[in-house]
């Protein structure tokens, strides 16, 4: 067998030569290795050239099977007889930096039991997860579910949530760029970095904020309170307001330092209004001291009852229970006006049991049991059925009255210890004894 040239490319090529002075030369392609369920499947032996009477090449042998190595989730139940190789999928795991964009498309179920990190970016999701956490349910699309018993951070970013029933914390919100439609509710709520709550009813007749107290409701149903807790108003389980001030009209009327401030914010506006129900009989309003007694008050009929009253400067109270002071030179400091007509006195005044002492009457006439000087050196009285003047006798003369005037009054006696009843009259008149030397034993 001589002048044969063989090439071989491959180990395992059987090469059968029938004739001598037959060069044959064997190629073979580069194998491709695919994963089936048959083992590596040899080359194929070319065919031999047809010579005068040569023959056809054999076919090359079949490569040894074996079991291919893998590495989960990639799994291999071959033998060393055939291979089958396949994937787990319950060990597949997708980390978010794997994954660059998902263009297009719907996911039906992302997950029903594990983690969805995003759900689709373009199209619908109709449940991101059933138990699990998801991230993003959706950027774009609508969510009919973001999640059904897990937390949803964010349901969507630009789309339509239509439920979400799981938890969101208050530690996890960052940010509200949208209202929240006046549907948050939780059963003890705490709301920080809000500058204004405002409840807008949808219709007219819609009361824009009910506060609702529980059964047996025993606390104040509303309360402020400063930053350190320390109580500054409430309404309590009853209704009652206890408000440390209140103003009503202008809130700069605070400015005063006053309890209740009321401004009447124009002339044709009432400042207060106390009006009584039918057969009213408490007391209108009442004024207590700090152990609740009453003070002073306004019957149900209007009556006031004041055991101390100033007019005019709060000082004047040091004076009397009723102290009046004219506000300036041409101030009247007391008008006792009657209607047309009057027939009732216009002034009175009385003892304990109701009965007068001293009047002026409807005429104008004064009435008293006594008119005294302010030392009591003049007096007009009554006693005995009949009247007297009472006067003092003065250590030195009286001036001139005047013009047209007389004045009357004891000197006195020409003898030592009597006394003499005098008059002066005129601007220049001189006394005129009228009856001298009367006893005073």
């Amino acid at each position: 067998m001589s002048d044969v040239v063989v090439t071989v490319v491959e180990s395992n090529t059987n090469v059968t030569v029938t004739e001598q002075d037959v060069a044959v030369a064997i190629t073979e392609s580069p194998v491709t290795v695919t994963t089936s369920t048959a083992g590596i499947q040899g080359a194929t032996g070319a065919t031999g050239a047809t010579g005068a009477t040569g023959a056809t090449g054999a076919t090359g042998a079949t490569g040894a099977s074996g079991v291919v190595s893998v590495t989960s989730p990639i799994t291999n139940t071959g033998t060393s007889s055939s291979a089958i190789v396949g994937i787990n999928q319950t060990l597949l795991s997708i980390t978010r930096s794997q994954i660059s964009d998902f263009t297009s498309g719907t996911v039906t179920f992302a997950t029903t039991s594990g983690t969805a990190t995003y759900a689709t970016t373009s199209g619908t999701a109709v449940f991101a997860t059933n138990s699990g956490t998801s991230v993003y349910s959706t950027t774009s699309g609508t969510a009919v579910y973001a999640t059904t018993s897990g937390t949803a951070t964010y349901a969507t970013l630009s789309g339509t949530a239509v439920n979400i029933s799981g938890t969101v914390a208050q530690s996890q919100v960052t940010n509200l760029v949208t209202d929240l439609a006046g549907k948050a509710s939780t059963s003890a709520p705490t709301i920080t970095g809000i500058t204004t709550l405002q409840a807008t009813p949808a219709i007219g007749t819609d009361t824009p904020v009910t506060v609702l107290g529980g059964t047996g409701q025993s606390v104040p149903l509303q309360s402020w309170k400063t930053v350190g807790l320390v109580q500054l108003s409430t309404v309590d389980q009853n209704g009652y307001g206890n408000f440390a001030r209140l103003s009503a009209g202008q809130g700069t009327d605070l400015a005063y330092s006053a309890a209740l401030s009321v401004n009447t914010t124009g002339t044709a506006t009432k400042g207060v209004v106390v009006r009584a129900v039918a057969s009213q009989s408490a007391n209108l309003t009442e004024w207590q001291d700090s152990a609740g007694a009453t003070a002073a008050l306004i019957t149900s009929v209007g009556r006031g009852a004041f055991p101390r009253l100033s007019a005019g400067a709060a000082t004047d109270l040091q004076y009397g229970t009723i102290s009046i002071l004219a506000n300036s030179t041409a101030t009247i400091a007391i008008v006792a006006r009657g209607v047309s007509g009057q027939s009732a006195n216009l002034q009175e005044w009385q003892n304990s049991g109701g009965t007068v002492l001293a009047k002026v009457d409807s005429a104008g006439i004064v009435y008293g049991a006594q008119i005294r000087t302010a030392s009591s050196l003049a007096l007009l009285t009554e006693a005995s059925s009949g009247g007297a003047i009472t006067l003092a006798r003065p250590t030195a003369a009286f001036s001139n009255p005047g013009a047209n005037t007389g004045r009357l009054y004891f000197r006195d006696g020409t003898t030592a210890g009597t006394l003499k009843l005098v008059v002066r009259a005129g601007a220049s008149g001189a006394e005129t004894t009228i009856l001298d030397n009367i006893p005073q034993t």
